[in-house]
């Protein structure tokens, strides 16, 4: 009659076998329990399928928090984008060059934090593959100026260029 396993008849398997799964190390494990590193050895191989599965089942319990902590992360880019767009218009409105310019660099900031986030979203759901190359999104952004008073007619407009590398 095969002999049964000294570590599965141990009053706090269940505590052991979470300690094996959490990676820790048999001399740690043996010495808490007072069981030995080849007793602990032997008892790994056959480590109940379950708590693996519940370790696994934990991992993708926090998967699942931080994609959703990613999303939110996106929703509020989106807001704030947004709120950088209208000030950018308001400002024009206003032919207020320097608002504009920090409008503009705000939503440059807002784009490259959702572009991360895009990004690890991406990386977290497996709908982002390896990249192909890259891209390069230019904006350029016409602000009104003022009629100039000696030539009698408007002045030339002003032009800000923004560049957003995306190539990694």
């Amino acid at each position: 009659m095969p002999q049964t396993c000294i570590t599965c008849r141990h009053p706090n398997v269940l505590h052991i076998n979470s300690a094996l799964i959490a990676g820790r190390s048999l001399r740690d494990i043996g010495g808490q329990w007072k069981i030995s590193k080849t007793a602990l050895a032997r008892h790994k191989e056959h480590l109940p399928a379950e708590l693996a599965k519940a370790k696994q089942a934990e991992e993708v319990g926090n998967a699942d928090t931080l994609l959703n902590d990613v999303r939110g992360g996106e929703g509020r880019a989106d807001r704030l984008y947004v709120a950088a767009e209208k000030i950018l218009l308001d400002a024009i409105d206003d032919k207020d060059r320097r608002l504009g310019l920090t409008a503009i660099k705000t939503a440059v900031g807002v784009m490259s934090e959702a572009r991360q986030l895009l990004e690890l979203r991406g990386g977290l759901t497996g709908e982002l593959g390896k990249p192909q190359g890259g891209a390069t999104i230019r904006a350029v952004v016409m602000m009104p100026t003022p009629v100039d008073p000696e030539a009698g007619r408007p002045a030339e407009a002003g032009r800000v260029a923004v560049e957003l590398d995306l190539k990694r």
